[in-house]
């Protein structure tokens, strides 16, 4: 008689008794008094005997919590028993956080595990294909992981990724769902990104720097559908608008990374996707010697516009700016500080005023443009 202890982990039963000659004739017995000498009804018991009776295999699947009694008939010096088992397959999910470069996995641990358990974990430059690099690995028992994350590894945004080994279970992987973000190489990144386009994939792109970055350029990407970035476009460090022609604007993103004087690389910010606004067009009024030109980015806005306009000698020292709504009422005036022969710009917070449509008005003592802006919420 031999007892077969099972928990609530247990998925299956394998019970295999061969003899010298013949294997013994046997009987299962269920918790709850139940006998079987053959495969049950419903299948939960299964029973197999080879041709020649040399072996007989028990299996019970899903079988009830307690204790299962093998009896054998008549049992002969040589005969054999052999008992597994399968253990049901647990939910595997791990997390991870970050401190500087200090990085923590972590995972619940299966209800048994035995000292061969184990979880390799991989760091990853993104979240598919299970292709990291292999940076340790721990008992499954632990139920985290701390791992250093080397200078040499400049990219800003990792994934990790665990496969779990725990015997009488398959291997089972995951990714973490949030992914891990470093210092990268220090240099900052720029803010409050936008990307406007109109219909034909004339697109302006905005952005801000904290105050005190020191940048010696940008880098503007725009990236697929199938997330391939493509370089656009480069802006000096000073520039904080870009205009660039974008076939099939709908289906890409925006893409900024800056960089230092030495080359470094600050982390890319996050993929923007490329809103279709107003039809861009040139709004030029013409003077005696001076004409004005002017762009807003993004349009429509729901906060901070950048308005772009061009200066002649004779606009430079009278120029005034605006914002009208329908009723000709002004309900904001900004003011540029010496303003320069060319192109300038000036940031408009639309912060609190109510959507509809405005108008930006530039005015000179000798002429006037107005251009539409739309405030939404």
């Amino acid at each position: 008689v031999d007892t077969i202890i099972v928990d609530n982990t247990i998925e299956r039963v394998f019970v295999m008794i061969t003899g010298a000659s013949t294997a013994p004739a046997s009987r299962l017995t269920a918790p709850d008094g139940t006998n079987y000498d053959a495969t049950s009804p419903d299948s939960i018991v299964q029973r197999f005997t080879t041709p020649g009776n040399e072996m007989t295999a028990w299996t019970i699947v899903n079988p009830a919590e307690g204790n299962w009694i093998l009896t054998l008939t008549s049992p002969q010096e040589g005969d054999e028993v052999e008992i597994t088992s399968n253990r049901k397959s647990t939910p595997f999910a791990i997390s991870s956080t970050a401190a500087d470069r200090t990085a923590t996995v972590t995972w619940d641990p299966t209800t048994h595990t035995t000292s061969s358990d184990e979880v390799r974990i991989f760091l990853d430059t993104d979240k598919s294909g299970y292709n990291g690099v292999f940076v340790g690995q721990v008992a499954e028992s632990a139920g985290s992981f701390t791992f250093t994350i080397s200078s040499e590894m400049t990219e800003c945004t990792y994934y990790f990724h665990a496969t779990r080994n725990v015997a009488g279970q398959p291997l089972i992987s995951a990714y973490s769902t949030t992914p891990i973000t470093t210092a990268g190489t220090g240099v900052a990144s720029p803010v409050e990104v936008r990307a406007i386009s109109n219909q034909m994939g004339r697109t302006s792109v905005s952005w801000r720097m904290s105050p005190g970055s020191l940048v010696n350029g940008f880098l503007i990407y725009v990236r697929d559908s199938e997330g391939v970035d493509s370089l656009y476009a480069t802006a000096f460090a000073e520039d904080r608008l870009m205009m660039i022609d974008i076939a099939d604007h709908v289906t890409k993103q925006i893409v900024i990374v800056a960089f230092d004087k030495n080359g470094n690389r600050g982390c890319a910010t996050e993929a923007l996707p490329i809103t279709t606004g107003i039809e861009e067009e040139q709004y030029v009024v013409t003077g005696k010697s001076s004409q004005i030109d002017v762009s807003i980015v993004p349009n429509p806005t729901s906060g901070r516009a950048v308005i772009r306009f061009t200066c002649g000698q004779d606009v430079r020292a009278s120029a005034t700016i605006d914002i009208i709504n329908l009723l000709g009422q002004k309900v904001a005036s900004l003011s540029l500080t010496d303003p320069t022969v060319g192109w300038n710009q000036i940031e408009w917070d639309a912060q609190g005023i109510d959507a509809g449509t405005y108008f930006v008005r530039i005015a000179s003592h000798t002429e006037q443009t107005m251009v539409p802006i739309v405030v939404v919420r």
